[in-house]
């Protein structure tokens, strides 16, 4: 099997992971060179993929899709991976696991305090979780780039 990373994905599938992030990093050939993206010799701001990084975390909330590739996590790894996910720029999903498995985590940790930090990592400006989804049930529009106002 060839070090590709369709294989790679293929592989971390069947062993239950899901891809959650992908950072590439461009080379452009000598034939026309490209800017470098930084102020070294480095990659290029356009250019062939030519290195990158690879998420890969399991995702509770979706192993009813998939049940052959679930493996039970104790309240102790459901809280370190919602964690992961808030590590790595993915609150959203450390707050879906913290919601949909509240009840497998209230022996290690209440999951609406946890939600509120998530929600007030993102707007500040909102006191709560559900204030969070609450604005954003009434004004989606609310969420665009222009009117954000964290």
């Amino acid at each position: 099997m060839d070090h590709t990373f369709h294989n790679t994905d293929r592989l971390m599938r069947e062993w239950g992971f899901e891809l959650f992030d992908l950072s590439v990093r461009r080379y452009s050939t000598a034939a026309l060179p490209q800017p470098y993206q930084w102020n070294i010799p480095a990659q290029t701001v356009r250019g062939r993929p030519f290195q990158g990084d690879a998420i890969y975390l399991r995702d509770p909330c979706s192993w009813d899709a998939v049940p052959e590739t679930a493996v039970p996590l104790d309240a102790i790894k459901l809280l370190k991976l919602s964690c992961l996910f808030s590590l790595f720029g993915l609150p959203d999903h450390a707050a879906e696991l913290l919601r949909d498995h509240s009840a497998s985590l209230a022996d290690v940790a209440a999951a609406e305090p946890l939600l509120h930090l998530l929600a007030n990592e993102v707007k500040p400006s909102l006191n709560s979780y559900h204030e969070y989804l609450r604005q954003f049930r009434e004004d989606p529009t609310s969420f665009y780039p222009d009117r954000w106002v964290p």
